[in-house]
């Protein structure tokens, strides 16, 4: 089984390792991130929740971890985090319920 936190470790190692290579683009991007992941009309918790429904359909387990870190963070329980994914299965299908899979056991991982 996939330790979650020494995956999420992994990501931000890898995402720094980017940052140096690439600065510009990923400078331009993290502008981007902080301006749309503030609270405005949805919480900063609800946009982090999207992310992890969004990475679920996109296949992206890097999303996946970030983004239910982040919700976690935020104040997502184990509760709102299943409905999530819920959303991401019905939208995404097959594919989803397997990400999904990884998304729940991500949760129950970093919240514990």
């Amino acid at each position: 089984m996939i330790n979650y936190k020494d995956e999420l470790k992994q990501w931000k190692e890898l995402t720094a390792g980017f940052n140096k290579e690439v600065p510009d683009g990923a400078q331009a991007f993290g502008n981007l991130h902080q301006v749309v992941s503030q609270d405005g009309a949805l919480s900063a918790k609800v946009k982090e929740l999207m992310g992890v429904a969004l990475g679920i359909t996109a296949r992206c387990e890097g999303c996946i971890v970030t983004h239910t870190n982040a919700a976690i963070q935020k104040g997502a329980t184990m509760d709102e985090i299943v409905e999530t994914v819920q959303i991401a299965l019905l939208m995404g299908g097959g594919p989803a319920y397997m990400y999904g899979s990884k998304a729940i056991e991500c949760a129950k991982q970093l919240l514990n």
